[in-house]
């Protein structure tokens, strides 16, 4: 299995540091409802300048005008060099959903490194999945766990598979993940066939919550957010959605909490709350939740399940 395909930076979803230097004279300004962001042209005339990104219309993402790629903001960055033009520039600093913020924290944040979250356009209007004739199983068992699957979910719905312990529920998560091959058939995401995604990419854009949570030795901020992209405010945000920021506030030390060698100075639930706050913090187009709940008492299920409608409200979840 391929863990890269050369076609991979059409799909990929970085996030770049750029030097602030590589970003001087860059300007908001809002025209209408939307936010450009330009800078003084070269070899121009005096207040003339030339639009580098803007706004997409109903969305808080921005694009690069005219076909040109992320490239444009700093062309001797081979990441946003290597970007495609359907790419857009989701989250300055960890500054997301805003239009107008983002574009005053691009401009004008004063540290010495700016970090972009760049996000493909293969998955920029959800992710709809389809299932063509899927047939898995595993290598130490000759017959098939699932025969001749077709379906398709629709990108942006919320869909629970139902059925008995065994029917094969797991195993269909771990196709779309590509953790099992499919002995025949496809999976095809925005028509996008798996099997020509590199593994590294596709597990880059998908979510998954297991049954079994993993978390790291170390601190809970570098488990829930292991290349620091996201902000304080916004882990705390992700913990108080799963009800678990009086639990960390507890214990005295903030987000430097740590989680011992398999986790074992927390709960089974705690840790499966904590791997839902990471994917809060990520926000996937598609996000796959296998029985992430199970061993949490129906009340903080409840209030869980209340956080995930309201935190993946443009994801497609399983």
């Amino acid at each position: 299995r391929t863990a890269a395909q050369t076609s991979d930076a059409k799909y990929f979803s970085p996030v770049v540091p750029v030097p602030r230097t590589a970003l001087e004279g860059l300007e908001a300004r809002r025209e209408g409802a939307r936010w450009k962001i330009v800078r003084p042209r070269p070899g121009g005339m005096a207040g003339e300048v030339e639009v580098l990104l803007e706004q997409l219309p109903g969305t808080e993402a921005f694009q690069p005008p005219g076909g040109k790629t992320m490239g444009i903001l700093d062309p001797s960055n081979p990441a946003l060099a290597s970007t495609h033009p359907w790419h857009r520039l989701h989250a300055v600093n960890g500054v997301a959903r805003d239009a107008g913020a983002m574009a005053e924290e691009l401009c004008n944040a004063p540290m010495a490194q700016v970090w972009l979250s760049v996000r493909s356009g293969w998955l920029a209007g959800g992710a709809r999945v389809t299932c063509t004739d899927l047939v898995a199983g595993y290598a130490d068992h000759p017959n098939d766990v699932l025969r001749g699957v077709n379906v398709t979910i629709d990108a942006k719905s919320k869909t629970a598979i139902a059925g008995s312990t065994g029917c094969g529920k797991s195993t269909l998560i771990q196709c779309f993940l590509r953790l099992l091959e499919p002995r025949s058939g496809r999976i095809d995401i925005n028509g996008v066939d798996l099997q020509s995604v590199g593994l590294l990419t596709l597990r880059h854009s998908l979510g998954m919550v297991p049954q079994d949570p993993v978390l790291f030795t170390g601190t809970l901020r570098n488990n829930l957010d292991p290349f620091s992209v996201y902000t304080d405010s916004e882990v705390w945000a992700s913990l108080r959605a799963v009800q678990l920021a009086d639990f960390v506030a507890k214990g005295g030390v903030g987000l430097d909490f740590y989680i011992r060698a398999d986790g074992d100075n927390i709960s089974f639930g705690q840790k499966q709350l904590f791997c839902i706050a990471r994917q809060i913090l990520r926000n996937p187009e598609l996000l796959l939740l296998d029985e992430c709940t199970s061993a949490i008492d129906p009340h903080t299920q409840e209030l869980v399940q209340d956080a995930i409608r309201s935190s993946f409200p443009d994801s497609t979840i399983v």
